[in-house]
């Protein structure tokens, strides 16, 4: 990424799937939306890659 933070903005969440970002974005997303019982994501290792 290596950008700047200058033109940071809240986004709708409809909106992050056409949003440059890094993964872990979508770990965190995950991890809302399932909410897994052991606050963990079986798979995050695969996910990542």
């Amino acid at each position: 990424m290596n950008g700047s933070t200058d033109l940071a903005a809240w986004q709708d969440l409809d909106a992050v799937p056409g949003l440059v970002r890094v993964g872990m974005v979508d770990i965190a997303l995950r991890l809302w939306r399932e909410r897994p019982a052991t606050g963990r994501l079986g798979d995050v290792l695969e996910d990542a890659e």
